[in-house]
């Protein structure tokens, strides 16, 4: 499997484009990771939810 090279631009920009050495952008990236899950789960996901039929019976198991 050939790798998608815009992927890998995409991600070496933002890696660049953070401050600090290794260990500060390591860290600035979890930070950023834990805020966007956050902001999914707080913002995001309640927002949709009316909108995604739920249905708790449907399972994918089969008996």
């Amino acid at each position: 499997m050939i790798p998608d090279t815009r992927e890998a631009h995409m991600y070496s920009r933002i890696w660049r484009l953070l401050p600090g050495g290794t260990a500060v952008k390591l860290v600035l990236s979890l930070v950023l990771l834990t805020l966007a899950g956050l902001f999914l789960w707080q913002v995001v996901f309640p927002l949709l939810e009316p909108h995604v039929d739920l249905d708790p019976t449907m399972s994918l198991a089969t008996t």
